[in-house]
């Protein structure tokens, strides 16, 4: 894809550096995350249909992981049919997990789809959840694996209203999530995480971060972003899209829109992709090649972000 011309990322990793990775061996493939904010709600919206279709066409993702669907588990035997027909896919060349609240209807929930040709037979396994019985009985993770890494998808708690969740996100849920991070890569194994992890990391994630109110908005208390970055350090994990553009600016994947926040591009970056540090610029497969935000795709209030991988082929 090419960068969007306002944003212009400056520090892509070379031609020679994929053309190298390409003759050791290793095959490309793109993993795309989207909070969708209700997957029943797109697949009755026409428009929203057309937008997912015309990103299943224009990234050719491998790896479709979706946020937020708020699916009950009755839902997906009538949603999954009706969702390969909007993505205009084969329902037999595609892996389909899903992760369903069973603690409250109509909330959180993950899905992955894996292309079967792409990832293998491998990645028609999946794990649900990470070891935390709250975060587990809502919805909120599945791993699986793609060419020897292990995919965790995530739609991490928000710190909610009145910051009535606060203390278990940053405590309960990260320290869960480290935990279950360093268990997968115990072995040497390599990690990509990715979702909407609900926290604006950095002032160059949120359009006012000057402002004081901020400190008490959820995604961007001081007590998030700094549990946010003890996870990086202790999972030893990259922000990927950092690592690959680290002059980029304004560059967002969510905008209220209650607000009316999108056309001003006043948003902030919640929807990341991590992975383990030694998956950036790696001499050999697995590596994470580029890193992306595809904040000109609409249909929800988050944008779509993705990650290329040069993965051992399946």
């Amino acid at each position: 894809r090419e960068p969007n011309p306002i944003h212009s990322p400056s520090s892509s990793p070379s031609p020679d550096y994929h053309d190298m990775l390409t003759l050791r061996g290793g095959v490309r493939r793109r993993v795309l995350s989207w909070n969708v904010a209700g997957l029943r709600g797109c697949l009755r919206n026409e428009e929203k249909r057309g937008y997912m279709r015309s990103l299943m066409e224009a990234e050719s993702p491998d790896v479709l992981c979706l946020m937020e669907t708020k699916l009950q588990e009755s839902h997906v035997g009538e949603v999954e049919p009706d969702l390969f027909e909007a993505l205009g896919l084969e329902r037999a060349e595609w892996h389909a997990h899903w992760a369903c609240s069973t603690a409250k209807k109509g909330y959180s929930g993950v899905a992955i789809l894996a292309r079967v040709a792409s990832c293998g037979s491998a990645a028609g396994e999946a794990t649900f959840g990470i070891g935390e019985p709250v975060a587990d009985a809502e919805g909120r993770t599945i791993t699986v694996d793609i060419g020897g890494v292990a995919l965790v998808a995530a739609y991490v708690p928000n710190a909610g209203e009145g910051l009535r969740r606060l203390e278990y996100r940053v405590g309960t849920w990260e320290t869960a999530m480290v935990s279950y991070l360093q268990r997968l890569q115990a072995g040497g194994r390599a990690v990509l995480y990715t979702g909407d992890l609900n926290v604006a990391h950095a002032d160059a994630d949120f359009f006012n971060p000057e402002e004081k109110r901020m400190l008490k908005q959820a995604g961007t208390t001081p007590q998030e972003r700094e549990a946010f970055g003890r996870m990086l350090e202790e999972a030893t994990l990259v922000d990927l899209f950092r690592a690959a553009h680290p002059e980029a600016r304004h560059v967002y994947s969510y905008w209220s829109m209650r607000a009316r926040n999108r056309p001003w591009n006043r948003g902030l970056r919640l929807d990341y992709t991590l992975g383990s540090s030694a998956l950036w610029r790696a001499d050999a497969a697995p590596a994470a090649l580029d890193a992306f935000v595809l904040d000109d795709v609409l249909g929800s209030d988050h944008a779509p972000v993705g990650v290329d991988l040069l993965l051992l082929e399946q």
